[in-house]
């Protein structure tokens, strides 16, 4: 049996969440169309509110839901605010509270698609973020042929969207991707470890959670990695690592 936990897993470089309303769905796909491209080559995931399976806890699956978003898609429009369901109306606005949460904590950026400006929307908290599109043209008033390259040039500003967490992701100190690795018991996840390290170590530029995990393993590493390596055999003694850890005759 699929659990949330598992569907959840990232499987990607990014997770775009997209919050709608069922009867924009028709937008939300021929969005999804024009993202098919970073989507196939694994830079984000796609997930909305029917990620979540029959018989699933909405009020538990959401949250779960939103929290793993990098980016989150806002598409606006009158029924996004106001629907003739309830239970619609609710979980339009139970995303967007966990959007502007998420955002608050510098978690993930937020991003507002104008498919239909609302009157009075333009004095909403909402549109002190840059809107897409950026001229503010309403996506449903375009003719088909216009509306398909509007949303290209808006998945064009999200691509550059994820162009800069990219970069911004590969500035930080890979922490996690240390503590993913097996134990170092063999050689072959020794010289992982040291690798990842030696690259990462020379960023370290000011004292964080990252740089704590990075000194104490090497710490660690240079108090007991004799011991660790004890028991590997002789032809693995040649290596750069094996004599970084020799004692001086």
């Amino acid at each position: 049996m699929q659990t949330l936990e598992k569907l959840i897993a990232r499987e990607a470089d990014f997770i775009l969440y997209v919050s709608y309303a069922q009867a924009d769905q028709v937008y939300r796909q021929e969005l999804e169309a024009q993202l098919s491209l970073l989507k196939r080559d694994g830079r984000i995931a796609i997930r909305d509110h029917r990620t979540i399976l029959p018989g699933w806890k909405r009020n538990r699956a959401l949250p779960m839901l939103l929290d793993e978003a990098d980016i989150i898609l806002l598409l606006i429009s009158p029924a996004y605010f106001y629907s003739e369901h309830q239970d619609e109306e609710l979980r339009c606005r139970k995303e967007l509270e966990l959007a502007l949460e998420r955002e608050r904590r510098g978690h993930a950026i937020l991003i507002p698609i104008i498919l239909q400006m609302i009157e009075g929307l333009e004095k909403n908290e909402l549109l002190t973020r840059q809107s897409l599109p950026r001229d503010g043209t309403s996506i449903v008033n375009l003719s088909k042929p216009k509306r398909g390259q509007a949303l290209k040039t808006i998945v064009e500003e999200i691509r550059n969207v994820i162009d800069q967490l990219a970069r911004e992701h590969a500035a930080r100190i890979p922490a996690r991707s240390l503590l993913r690795l097996p134990p170092p018991l063999e050689m072959e996840h020794i010289l992982q470890r040291d690798s990842l390290v030696s690259a990462a170590y020379d960023r370290v530029v000011c004292t964080d959670l990252s740089a704590l995990v990075l000194r104490s393993y090497m710490l660690t590493r240079r108090m007991c990695g004799a011991k660790s390596l004890a028991h590997l055999p002789p032809k693995l003694s040649g290596s750069r690592s094996m004599q970084q850890r020799r004692s001086p005759n």
